[in-house]
C-alpha cells in the first residue's frame, strides 16, 4: 500500500487480514474506505455483510451504556473462505439462505439490542432510530428492554438534531436502574448543546452518581470545566475518562485541544496512540497524531503517519500541506548544512 495507495484489492486483503484476527472494527474501517471509493465493490460489500452478521448474531447482549465491541471468538471462517481473484465464496449466504433468513423482528430482544448498539457504533443513526422505534412498538418486547431501546432511540435523535423527543425519552428512562445513567448522560449532552452549562454539569454529576466509572459523564464534566476556563480540571477529567475508555472521542479531542496550550505533547501522543490501536483508519485522529509528532520534532514518524493517511485518501489536502512543510524544512536544513 505504500507503493500503490489506490489499490483497492490490496486494501481489501488488509481488511481480510484484520477479519482473520477477529479485529472486526479494524476490518470494517478499511472496508468503509474501500466503499467510499467504490460503493459497488462486490467483495467489500460481501465481507462487510459477513462481519455485520457475525457481530450482530453472535455477540451477547451488551452491557447497557457500552458501545458494541468486536467479538473475540473464533476466526469466523475467513480461513475457510476461498479467495479467487479477490472474490469470497464458500461461506457467503446463498440466495435461498438469504430468503429464509429470520427478519429483524423475529430475533430475540437481546440480539436486536446488540444489533442496535452496533448501528450506534457505526454511526448509522437513522437506522438506529428506526430499529429502536420498532422495538418500542413491539408488544412482545419486555418493558426493561423497551427502556434500553428508548435510550438508544434518544441517543440517535440527539445526533439527528431532534432534541425535543430525545429529551422526553431520556426523562422517561432516567430512573431506571440499568439504563438510567445513560439517559441522564443524554440530558447532560442536550444541555451542553444548548450551552446550558450549569444544567449540564448537574446532569453529568447525577449520571456519575448512578455509575461511578461513567466515562461519558466524566468527559462531559471536562467539557463544562473547559467552558469555564478551568483547564486543569478539564484536563484531569478528560484524562480520567480516557483511563476508563480510551475510545471516548470527546475526551480525546479535549486532550488534543488542551494539551498544546498546557505543553503536554507526550500525553497527547499516548492518548492518540491508544485510540489508534483500535481505530487505525480514523483519518481525523491520524492527522492529529502526525501533527503531535511534528510538534515534538519527530518528523520521520510524522511523515509515516501522513503517508498512512494518503494510503486511504490520496488527495487529503491537510496531509499534503504538512508533508510539504516537513519536506521544505528538511531541504532548508540541508542547504544550511552545505553553506
Amino acid at each position: 500500500l505504500q507503493v500503490s495507495r489506490d489499490n483497492l484489492h490490496i486494501q481489501y486483503c488488509l481488511a481480510g487480514c484484520y477479519y482473520r484476527q477477529d479485529k472486526f472494527s479494524l476490518a470494517q474501517g478499511v472496508l468503509e474506505h474501500i466503499l467510499q471509493r467504490d460503493p459497488t465493490h462486490e467483495e467489500a460489500l460481501e465481507l462487510r455483510k459477513i462481519i455485520e452478521e457475525k457481530t450482530s448474531g453472535e455477540s451477547p447482549s451488551l452491557p447497557v451504556g457500552e458501545t458494541a465491541e468486536s467479538s473475540n471468538g473464533d476466526n469466523g471462517g475467513f480461513g475457510k473462505l476461498k479467495i479467487n481473484k479477490f472474490k469470497l465464496s464458500s461461506e457467503l449466504p446463498s440466495a435461498e439462505s438469504t430468503k429464509s433468513a429470520p427478519s429483524e423482528a423475529s430475533l430475540s430482544p437481546e440480539r436486536r439490542l446488540a444489533a442496535l448498539e452496533h448501528a450506534k457504533e457505526q454511526q448509522k443513526y437513522e437506522e438506529l432510530a428506526e430499529g429502536a422505534a420498532e422495538m418500542l412498538a413491539d408488544p412482545s418486547v419486555p418493558g426493561f428492554q423497551k427502556l434500553h431501546a428508548s435510550v438508544l432511540r434518544a441517543e440517535a435523535l440527539v445526533c439527528l438534531g431532534e432534541m425535543e423527543e430525545a429529551t422526553e425519552l431520556f426523562i422517561s428512562a432516567s430512573d431506571d436502574l440499568h439504563v438510567g445513567y445513560r439517559a441522564v448522560n443524554g440530558l447532560g449532552v442536550i444541555a451542553a448543546v444548548r450551552e446550558q452549562w450549569t444544567d449540564a454539569r448537574t446532569f453529568f454529576h447525577n449520571a456519575l452518581e448512578k455509575k461511578t466509572d461513567n466515562d461519558v459523564a466524566i468527559a462531559g464534566l471536562g467539557l463544562c470545566a473547559m467552558q469555564e476556563g478551568d483547564h486543569e480540571t478539564a484536563w484531569g477529567n478528560y484524562q480520567r475518562a480516557l483511563e476508563i475508555n480510551c475510545e471516548n472521542k470527546r475526551a480525546l479531542l479535549g486532550v488534543i485541544q488542551l494539551g498544546y496550550s498546557l505543553n503536554r505533547l507526550p500525553d497527547i501522543e499516548k492518548a492518540i496512540s491508544d485510540y489508534l490501536e483500535l481505530h487505525p483508519v480514523d483519518l481525523q485522529i491520524l492527522y492529529a497524531f502526525a501533527g503531535c509528532l511534528y510538534a515534538q520534532g519527530k518528523t520521520a514518524e510524522a511523515k509515516d503517519q501522513l503517508n498512512n493517511i494518503k494510503i486511504f485518501e490520496p488527495t487529503n489536502e491537510m496531509a499534503d500541506e504538512l508533508l510539504k512543510k516537513i519536506e521544505d524544512e528538511e531541504k532548508g536544513k540541508q542547504c544550511a548544512a552545505n553553506v
